[in-house]
């Protein structure tokens, strides 16, 4: 994954973190029809961030899983907003379930540089070869 695709996925989840406060604000005020627009929100932020992720690395990874996780508990909240729910309750499942995705990304998901040799002169090859030779091992180096 490119460095900056993985800042701004992390970006995004830290935006979440943020709409979760608004959530629970707004579960504390009994403004329910405002909690679930919120919650949509985090769930197409959650499938943008999963749609990302599979479009980058391929299907299959752990964090898309606990991105899916997340957005049924996202759902199970929002079901049950109407019922009395616990706004620190909602919160606190909302961060931890969050939680697992963004410890996934951060641990799972390498970031890998596309480094291009190009000399000015075709004659200055030599002195960058061992530098050349050095990236085309390092996994986490596409060297040109």
């Amino acid at each position: 994954m490119r460095k900056y695709l993985k800042k701004n996925i992390l970006e995004i989840i830290q935006t979440i973190y943020e709409a979760h406060i608004q959530i629970k604000n707004s579960i504390e005020k009994k403004d329910f029809e405002s909690a679930q627009i919120i919650l949509g929100d985090c769930q197409d932020a959650a499938v943008h961030v999963g749609t990302a992720i599979e479009d980058s690395e391929g299907a299959g990874l752990t964090s898309v899983g606990f991105l899916e996780e997340y957005c049924e508990t996202v759902y199970e909240v929002s079901t049950n907003l109407s019922d009395g729910y616990d706004a620190v309750k909602a919160h606190r499942i909302l961060d931890k379930t969050i939680r697992k995705a963004e410890n996934s990304i951060k641990n799972d998901i390498k970031v890998k540089f596309e480094i291009v040799f190009l000399p000015y002169k075709a004659s200055m090859w030599d002195s960058l070869e061992s530098v050349w030779k050095a990236t085309v091992a390092d996994s986490d180096c596409d060297a040109y």
